[in-house]
């Protein structure tokens, strides 16, 4: 996700020395329609030797590498806030996750806040001139039940992550990957620049992503299926139908290791607009002036 790193420089390297005329690019996948975090590199290469070398009649591969540029540039779009796209409380998948956890998890004990979260909290404090007060969940989230199915650890972060909320905070929700080191996830958490729009992390396999919220709503876990949401998945119709057969487990796994859906699309449809197509056998008997008869 970096083109400075020495591996995205190795790969390159060894692309052009076969031939390859490279081109790279580091797409974020909240400028394309989906609430988080996640920036990946891709790598365009034109093979430019050989039998298979293509011919661009009229511009340079440079040319076409800018075309590309422009082409995903212009397909980026601001992406909605995450509670605009994830479920209500009172909906069946929520619901039914909740029973089920509540049935054969086992709760740990809410342990008192761990010396580490405490010293990194009062540091933080000092840092932005804050008061230093007891760190503990906020009143409201600490009435959920999903609290419940979280470590000592995790619930850790949450406390920590809740008492860095400015209080001129204007979003609707907040969320952190409790997955992650408690000093870690403050600097994962990005606001666009819409306050409203709330960016979560890279979503692992093995993530646990905890919502707060600023209304009446308790917190609680994202579901498997909003996990596969943050990645493009339709959660209806088909898209909801299909989701049914696979385990929860498989599809954090599903959404931790996919590429997001919309990002992919921008990609190959740059890819599409920037190609100098050949006339070939297929274009053979086309008259663009012909009439078509309609169906």
């Amino acid at each position: 996700s970096n083109k400075d790193l020495p591996e995205y420089n190795t790969l390159k390297n060894a692309l052009e020395l076969r031939g390859y005329a490279v081109h790279g690019v580091i797409v974020k996948t909240a400028e394309y329609a989906l609430p988080r975090h996640r920036r990946r590199s891709w790598i365009v290469g034109v093979l430019m030797c050989g039998t298979a070398s293509p011919t661009f009649r009229t511009r340079s591969v440079q040319a076409v590498f800018s075309d590309f540029d422009h082409a995903l540039n212009s397909l980026r779009i601001l992406p909605p806030s995450l509670e605009t796209i994830i479920f209500a409380p009172d909906h069946a998948i929520v619901k039914n996750v909740l029973e089920d956890k509540l049935k054969r998890a086992s709760t740990a004990p809410r342990a008192p806040i761990t010396a580490k979260a405490a010293d990194l909290a009062m540091k933080q404090c000092r840092l932005s001139s804050k008061v230093w007060a007891r760190l503990s969940v906020s009143k409201k989230t600490s009435s959920s039940q999903w609290l419940d199915f979280l470590t000592p650890r995790e619930r850790d972060v949450v406390a920590f992550n809740q008492d860095q909320i400015s209080e001129d905070d204007q979003a609707a929700c907040h969320g952190w990957d409790v997955s992650q080191g408690m000093d870690r996830t403050p600097g994962t958490s990005l606001h666009d620049a819409d306050p409203n729009i709330i960016v979560s992390q890279c979503l692992l396999p093995g993530t646990k992503f905890f919502l707060v919220f600023t209304d009446d709503r308790e917190g609680r876990l994202l579901t498997a299926e909003e996990h596969l949401i943050l990645q493009g998945w339709p959660m209806k119709g088909q898209g909801l139908a299909q989701t049914k057969k696979f385990s929860k487990s498989l599809m954090y796994d599903l959404a931790g290791n996919a590429f997001s859906s919309t990002v992919c699309l921008s990609v190959f449809a740059s890819l599409l607009f920037c190609l100098e197509w050949k006339e070939g056998d297929n274009d053979a008997g086309i008259d663009g002036d012909a009439e078509v008869e309609d169906d």
